[in-house]
């Protein structure tokens, strides 16, 4: 009889690599910064640490967390405050998933979408981006693509729908903002170009991963 070995998924936070039987994967955000969607100036110090505390803060309060506001930076609290009004508001049935890294088994990238959740009876993929000016950059549409196909088929049978959510840093009511209809049919054999192409670029040295992963 043979054995055949459970495939090993693993996700380093701190590095955000993503690992497959110690294979690392492309990552989303990563091949779009490739293919030239994402400005590598988009991601400045203090927007990732920004982005960081407010993901972490508002996935433990979605788990059923509490937490005191004198712990969180005055200048993080705005976009805490945007998501809890847009929330309560909203009242999603249940999250099904919160900030949980996956990979796609066939196209072998992995993904982490913010939220997977039961909202007025359909399945939806929310994507969390803190605006301080602005709105959620357009490529958000591709990461909810990549992480609505790396979830595989909906148990409901129905597509799922997606969104970006932002959150705003003056605590004004988050916005949720559909991927859904005829403009984002495409999301996600768009997104599959990109990734090929950024396999092409890394096979032939034109571009490489970042030296700290």
């Amino acid at each position: 009889m043979t054995t055949i070995a459970a495939d090993s998924f693993t996700y380093d936070k701190t590095r955000h690599v993503y690992r497959l039987n110690g294979q690392r994967l492309l990552h989303t955000t990563e091949v779009l910064q490739d293919v030239g969607h994402i400005d590598p100036t988009y991601y400045t110090e203090e927007s990732r640490e920004r982005g960081r505390v407010v993901h972490e803060v508002t996935a433990h309060l979605d788990r059923g967390g509490g937490l005191k506001w004198d712990t969180l930076h005055v200048e993080l609290q705005g976009f805490v405050e945007s998501w809890l009004r847009l929330r309560d508001e909203l009242r999603p049935t249940r999250f099904l998933a919160i900030e949980h890294p996956i990979y796609h088994p066939l196209y072998l990238y992995g993904t982490t979408p913010d939220r997977v959740l039961l909202w007025e009876g359909r399945t939806w993929v929310w994507e969390f981006k803190t605006v301080k000016a602005g709105h959620a950059p357009y490529w958000t549409k591709w990461q909810t693509a990549a992480q609505d196909m790396a979830l595989g088929p909906c148990i409901s049978g129905l597509p799922r729908l997606r969104a970006a959510v932002e959150l705003y840093h003056d605590g004004a009511k988050a916005r949720l903002v559909p991927h859904n209809g005829p403009d984002h049919f495409n999301d996600g054999l768009e997104y599959l170009a990109f990734l090929s192409t950024t396999r092409s670029r890394r096979t032939h040295g034109i571009s490489h991963p970042a030296s700290d992963e």
